[in-house]
């Protein structure tokens, strides 16, 4: 039995202090032209643009996470049972907003978004002789108000209507790895990840506040979409063959080493991304997968 607790902080990247700098309107400037098409923009004259510009929200502080953890494991034989319960709060998480000024918009990044998670991990494991068997399950429960220091909310003015399921995060999540010694001196290894539908934002397309963002939602939550799962299962095999000996090299002996590794062995796609805007033709279409079936042969010597 094992409990504990912490609070860490984390540290604000260079790169998002120095992409904010950048774009503060004193070096490179960014005009929002809400007036141009892409029929014309051969011909378009910049004139009263609207600039955009980015600055540092007041009170910025670096983002902060408290945890507590608990873990019970027991043996029965050959077999081990394990159940593992995670809780973390995270404060002080980066986000934007984007607010208007005089006749332009300024991009302020603040720390005032938030992240709340609960994991639930049972796991069991068998040992037989030589070979292993793991499994494992994930409950995750996730909920925040951000998707990192460059995200913005639907409405400006209304943070708090961003709080939702996390973007991505699988409720439920299953992984499988086994070890086998087999035959004729050869290893493999097999693993199975697989987690169900993960949610994502859908968006009309639409700029209702005007202001070169395009995040309506048209009054939909944040993170409302579902999006496909995902099953990669993969397999890696080895065979070490000792070489006869040579009498000119002395007593050194040599080796060659067979491998074989296969990704996503069962062919399954794998989709990243589907189409998020509604109304459109791409909508709930997959827009990018992860790699297919791949099988890689190998040999070394040593």
């Amino acid at each position: 039995l094992r409990t504990g607790g912490g609070i860490f902080a984390h540290t604000l990247s260079n790169a998002t202090l120095l992409r904010v700098i950048e774009n503060s309107g004193d070096g490179l400037r960014e005009l929002l032209a809400n007036s141009a098409s892409f029929l014309s923009v051969g011909s378009f004259q910049p004139g009263s643009e609207a600039l955009v510009r980015a600055a540092f929200g007041p009170g910025l502080t670096m983002p902060r996470q408290f945890m507590e953890r608990s873990s019970i494991e027991h043996p029965l034989g050959a077999v081990n049972l394990g159940v593992e319960y995670t809780w973390t709060r995270d404060e002080h998480l980066l986000g934007s907003r984007r607010v208007p000024s005089g006749s332009g918009w300024v991009d302020v990044l603040e720390s005032g978004r938030d992240a709340q998670r609960q994991r639930i991990h049972p796991q069991v494991s068998y040992k037989f002789g030589a070979q292993r068997l793991f499994v494992f399950y994930d409950w995750i429960h996730s909920r925040d108000d951000t998707d990192g220091p460059f995200s913005f909310p639907s409405v400006q003015s209304n943070v708090r209507a961003e709080w939702a399921r996390s973007t991505g995060v699988s409720p439920h999540n299953v992984s499988m790895a086994a070890n086998f010694k087999l035959p004729e001196g050869i290893t493999a290894n097999l693993a199975d990840s697989w987690r169900n539908s993960a949610p994502y934002n859908i968006t009309t397309g639409l700029d209702p506040e005007d202001d070169g963002l395009y995040t309506g939602r048209g009054g939909r939550a944040r993170n409302s979409g579902n999006g496909p799962g995902y099953n990669s299962m993969s397999l890696y095999a080895h065979k070490r063959v000792p070489l006869p000996r040579f009498p000119r090299l002395g007593h050194k002996r040599f080796y060659l080493n067979l491998g074989l590794q296969a990704d996503n062995l069962l062919g399954n796609r794998n989709y990243i991304s589907v189409g998020p805007v509604i109304g459109s033709s791409t909508f709930g279409q997959p827009l990018a997968a992860f790699p297919g079936r791949s099988v890689r042969l190998w040999l070394n010597l040593d």
